[in-house]
């Protein structure tokens, strides 16, 4: 891909929030928008952050491009699990917004 995935995300917005749709369709998808973007600042720190796991734990640091000091992220599995479980039921909610009756 060619794009970002934020990029991505506008480019869904303009194409599928359109003056035709109903507005209680198009406040569920810009709504469906937003919590995705939100998923990807995830993904993005799970993908291109500094993972030290030892024997009982884990942990994620994350220095933003540009910042010295970093922050750690998920220090309980739990919380990567229930950002996978997140994007499982935001995948579920696009073809329930788009083919409602």
């Amino acid at each position: 891909m060619t794009h970002d995935f934020a990029v991505l995300c506008t480019i869904a917005e303009s194409v599928l929030v359109h003056p035709a749709i109903a507005e209680d369709r198009a406040i569920r998808l810009k709504e469906l928008i937003k919590k995705c973007r939100c998923l990807n600042d995830h993904r993005v720190r799970i993908v291109h952050g500094l993972w030290f796991v030892g024997p009982k734990e884990g942990r994620l640091f994350r220095a933003p491009k540009g910042k010295i000091e970093t922050k750690v992220y998920y220090e309980k599995a739990d919380e990567v699990a229930n950002l996978a479980d997140q994007a499982n039921s935001l995948r579920d909610e696009l073809p329930n917004i788009l083919y409602a009756l």
